[in-house]
């Protein structure tokens, strides 16, 4: 009796150790964050000289990206889950230059010295403001007694891990033909003329954008696939082939983002629902594709197929950069300068937004069957009216400089704007972990997985590329698996 009285009092206590640890964390990141839009507003008003605080502002963004990962740490005991993958997107693409620049490794400069100094140490500082007001909004979700539903796996697991399959199964029906059919005509295409001629094909708009859009479905497939695999030996090996065909094809054919966010997905869902993956093969996989692979393919995937395919040229092509890393990080954190010419192009040439842009982005979740250009489309995505205002060209040829969810921050609402979304979305994002991972559910970790396939490029594009994802490719097959077990459970 004891005994027991002392290992509740020291579980209380550890209990109220941690709270506090949480609450704290989040008042000194809070407190930070003011002084940070302080510094944003006296910018603003004094203007003063800015080509003097780019540096350290850069040294401080840095220092506060390191200070968002350990506190999150801290308060989750995390250094991966997908809230740290996200932030890890969102600060290579919008402070990657920053890193850079602290380290003296931006001979040129901020955005090669694109831009006057006013302009980069504003987009720097923030894009820093933005970032820090997401990590406050997830930590104040992270230590908050928010509920967020109750587990729903309450029935035997091998039952609910069978019915995770069901869905994963019927979602690979559907989409596998479509998928093999578009990468089939990707890959005709790549061997011909290079990566770039993807861009330059016709648009399929209407119903003949209906393989497209089945073949979204494709890797949530694989993923439920995974998160209900722990008692299927061939659920586990057809996703697992699948994910690597899937990734291997899309590197060849150029596409980064596709094939390293589907894989990224699946692994850490098949960490989480069928076997833990050592931290060190991750770390070693990482690094390998980060400062190898990624940078390698930037290079040759321009080429026609049948001379990348030689070993050869893809070692001269590594070869021949002059530091890999670098080079990665800096083609990442050039995002940046879609915020910079966001700032220069907005309220002058295009007004504020005012909210409208996010709406726009909400209703792509109906299909655009009856129209050949969906009408929030038709309107100019803000990631299309920057490339055809600042680089006409590159528009005519079918290419995008992409944007930024800081940049879309702006679009809509000014500065003010930037610190007040990103923080909804850091709190709204952190949430919707928070219900994934709860009693580890295998539905709701696909779910999450499915969403962490698609929500990764948000940090270099605009809401329209992740509000159908979110509807279509996420909540569906978790409506699904809800069907599906409430029609189990009747007929038993």
């Amino acid at each position: 009796m004891r005994q027991s009285v002392i290992r509740g009092l020291a579980s209380l206590d550890g209990h109220t150790r941690r709270r506090p640890r949480g609450e704290v964390i989040v008042f000194l990141h809070g407190y930070a964050l003011v002084l940070l839009l302080v510094a944003g507003v006296m910018f603003i008003l004094y203007l003063p000289d800015a080509e003097a605080l780019i540096y350290p502002t850069s040294v401080l963004s840095v220092a506060v990206y390191l200070w968002c990962f350990w506190s999150w740490k801290q308060v989750k005991d995390s250094w991966c889950d997908p809230y740290t993958l996200f932030l890890l997107s969102i600060i290579l693409f919008n402070g990657g230059e920053a890193v850079l620049e602290a380290l003296n490794l931006s001979p040129e400069g901020v955005l090669s010295g694109r831009f006057s100094a006013e302009t980069t140490e504003s987009v720097l500082l923030w894009a820093l403001v933005g970032i820090s007001a997401m990590h406050f909004g997830a930590l104040v979700s992270a230590t908050s007694r928010l509920g967020i539903g109750t587990d729903d796996a309450g029935g035997d697991p091998q039952s609910e891990r069978a019915i995770v399959r069901w869905v994963g199964w019927s979602l690979l029906a559907i989409s596998i033909l479509p998928t093999g059919m578009l990468l089939w005509d990707f890959v005709s295409i790549v061997m011909s003329s290079g990566y770039s001629a993807l861009y330059q094909q016709e648009s399929r708009t209407g119903l003949m954008a209906g393989p497209r859009i089945l073949a979204g479905f494709f890797v949530p497939a694989l993923v439920f696939l995974i998160a209900g695999g722990r008692d299927s030996r061939i659920s586990s090996a057809v996703s697992s082939g699948l994910v690597l065909g899937y990734a291997l094809v899309g590197l060849f054919i150029g596409g980064r983002y596709g094939a390293g966010a589907a894989v990224i997905a699946f692994l850490w869902v098949l960490h989480r629902c069928v076997r833990p993956i050592p931290g060190k093969l991750v770390a070693g996989m990482g690094a390998l594709v980060l400062l190898v692979v990624l940078p390698t393919i930037a290079v040759v995937r321009n080429l026609p197929g049948g001379e990348r395919m030689s070993a050869g040229v893809a070692v001269d092509a590594y070869l021949s950069m002059d530091n890999s890393p670098v080079a990665i990080l800096s083609e990442m954190g050039g995002t940046l300068r879609t915020v910079a010419e966001t700032v220069e192009l907005v309220p002058g040439t295009r007004p504020f937004e005012y909210g409208m842009g996010y709406v726009n982005a909400l209703l792509t979740v109906f299909p655009n069957i009856l129209w050949d250009v969906h009408p929030a489309v038709a309107q100019g995505t803000p990631t299309d009216w920057l490339v055809r205002t600042v680089d006409p060209y590159i528009a005519a040829a079918g290419g995008s400089l992409g944007y930024s969810v800081v940049a879309e921050a702006y679009l809509n609402f000014g500065f003010p704007g930037i610190p007040i979304v990103m923080c909804v979305i850091g709190f709204l994002y952190s949430v919707f972990v928070r219900w994934g991972l709860r009693g580890m559910s295998p539905a709701r970790v696909a779910a999450v997985g499915s969403f962490l396939s698609f929500v990764l490029v948000y940090a270099r594009s605009d809401a329209t590329s992740i509000v159908r994802p979110l509807f279509w490719y996420t909540l569906l097959p978790y409506a699904m698996y809800l069907a599906l077990r409430y029609w189990r459970g009747r007929i038993r």
